[in-house]
């Protein structure tokens, strides 16, 4: 829907995503455009493509709204048609619902308690404060990719025993896993590579003359990457080829989102999280690119490092000089603190395993603790 602002006592019609004057109008996503935002707009993959008309003739020829599982025009649409589909997603809404009714009915241990430990062994890095464990991965089997201040990727069970590792030629600080396969980000070549079956190092694309930091894979089949460039910052969502497909750097009107933008999640809802390096904050924005909210902390005392999200939409950011996890809901609330039995020390990576379960990494002893939240 079209916003207004009202000018001496008129209303006129500006872009979605910019608050200029609007221009076009897209009528299978229902948002109103200026004309620079048109080829941003049209980066952004979308299941149902892009129908970009002048404004004034939105409402002209077919239908402006679409049916989001089969593609038809609202107004051409009939209903036998997309049954199946309807089923699938009324089956999806129970199927998230439910999940968000599991967690609200167990009970939420006032302290969390740790089930187990693994040592990664990684050595202290002496020229980087002695960080040893500086991001992780979960697989879906259940296991976990660790990296630290060496060129090893190691892959753990969840009890501790190593599995594999592989050599690399640069420390493993932003890894995620991406279609069951390990990838992670190159600084000293500007590269996304992945480790294939054979523990072959393959690069998937180049980012050009902006250095990689945090990266997480899509539900949308894409990959998030922050990227930074002298005192710019952004981020691409990349096709798995390298093609851009969204960047997201800028609030409006040219006022920058990111001072450095360093670790990355994506929400159930799409929302981008991000963790900021310099000013150690966490910004979201919403699948479209648009500034969504901002957390610093109770006392703006943050210290974000690493960020992660579970099934039903909580945020969870490691604080690094405050030993502690904060929990918030998708809006950015605060809903507590996690500070597990025993206690952790400067934690950075965290991962979910499950429902009111997540692996936790503290980043100078180098140890990963398995955390139980739910009864």
């Amino acid at each position: 829907m079209a916003s207004k602002v009202t000018t001496q006592g008129q209303e006129a019609v500006v872009c979605d995503l910019c608050r200029n004057p609007v221009s076009f109008f897209c009528r299978r996503c229902g948002v109103s455009l200026c004309d620079s935002c048109v080829p941003d707009h049209l980066r952004i993959s979308s299941k149902v493509g892009h129908d970009v008309v002048d404004f004034t003739k939105k409402g002209d020829g077919e239908c402006s709204v679409f049916c989001k599982m089969c593609d038809l025009p609202i107004c051409k649409h009939k209903m036998s048609e997309c049954s199946v589909n309807i089923e699938e997603v009324l089956k999806s809404i129970a199927q998230e619902n439910g999940l968000l009714q599991s967690f609200r009915r167990r009970k939420v241990l006032e302290v969390p308690s740790v089930s187990s430990v693994i040592d990664t062994g990684f050595p202290a890095d002496e020229q980087y404060k002695n960080n040893r464990l500086l991001d992780m991965a979960v697989t879906n089997d259940q296991k976990v990719w660790v990296g630290g201040a060496s060129t090893e990727l190691k892959l753990f069970d969840l009890q501790g025993r190593l599995q594999r590792t592989v050599t690399i030629t640069t420390h493993g600080m932003y890894i995620c896993m991406y279609n069951k396969q390990l990838m992670y980000t190159d600084g000293s070549d500007n590269t996304v590579k992945k480790i294939s079956d054979d523990d072959t190092v393959v690069t998937m694309f180049t980012t050009g003359d902006w250095i990689p930091n945090g990266i997480i894979g899509s539900a949308f089949g894409d990959l998030l990457v922050c990227l930074r460039k002298d005192d710019q910052s952004k981020v691409v969502r990349y096709s798995s080829t390298g093609t851009v497909l969204q960047e997201i750097q800028y609030v409006s009107q040219g006022q920058p989102l990111y001072q450095r933008a360093w670790y990355i999640a994506e929400n159930v809802n799409g929302d981008i999280i991000v963790t900021d390096f310099k000013n150690r904050k966490v910004i979201v924005v919403d699948i479209l690119g648009i500034f969504r909210y901002t957390y610093s902390g109770r006392n703006n005392d943050l210290d974000a490092l690493s960020v992660a999200t579970d099934s039903v939409g909580h945020v969870y950011v490691t604080d690094f000089k405050g030993n502690k996890i904060h929990m918030l809901d998708r809006d950015g609330r605060f809903l507590r603190y996690i500070i597990p039995e025993g206690g952790i020390k400067y934690p950075r990576p965290v991962c979910m395993i499950g429902d009111g379960e997540m692996i936790v990494g503290e980043c100078l002893t180098g140890l990963a603790k398995r955390i139980k939240l739910l009864e």
